[in-house]
């Protein structure tokens, strides 16, 4: 435990922390950079979790009850206020789905500090939660950028707050990363 910072110390799953250790050295990242880190640990869902609906790619969309609840209400809510298709693109992940992300990423030759400016480390996403989703459209089907230019966009920004949805990446964040205007949390 005395590997991370005392910020750490919350996560009374001692096992959970070292698996995290684990899988950031396996990927060459130390815990030293994981102390420089603006953004917290993020506990993995182990329960609550529902895989009622497809996502844009056909895959079982894995969320937390409560946050697949509000994001059906807010989905529906932009159909029939706006005649608007929001989509999830991706939810809760593994540290090990992490991994493997990252992992992919570096065999293609990407470098691990431009990885990490797009991707948390193993243990620090908030897909870990089951509370964090991608979203799309069905006109994009993809994570880009562009998703800021889209009606769904603007929409989420006026509106998603009222079903406790976030923005957790905006342009020029406190974390350091890029911006992803696709990437929304549930915050209970």
């Amino acid at each position: 435990m005395s590997l991370l910072k005392s910020k750490y110390k919350n996560i009374l799953d001692k096992k959970y922390v070292y698996r995290v250790i684990n899988a950031n050295q396996q990927l060459g990242i130390d815990t030293k950079y994981l102390n420089t880190l603006n953004f917290p640990m993020q506990l993995e869902a182990d329960n609550n979790m529902v895989a009622e609906d497809l996502d844009v790619y056909g895959r079982n969309i894995i969320v937390q009850a409560v946050a697949f609840k509000a994001f059906k209400k807010m989905q529906n809510a932009a159909a029939l206020e706006a005649n608007l298709d929001i989509q999830i693109l991706s939810a809760f992940r593994t540290i090990e789905y992490q991994q493997g992300l990252i992992l992919n990423k570096l065999k293609k030759g990407d470098k691990l500090k431009d990885i990490l400016s797009i991707l948390a480390p193993p243990g620090f996403s908030e897909h870990h939660t089951g509370r964090a989703l991608d979203l799309t459209t069905t006109k994009l089907k993809t994570l880009t950028s562009d998703f800021d230019k889209t009606d769904e966009f603007a929409w989420l920004v006026k509106n998603a707050n009222n079903y406790s949805f976030h923005l957790s990446f905006p342009k020029n964040n406190q974390y350091g990363m890029i911006y992803e205007p696709w990437h929304w949390c549930f915050k209970m």
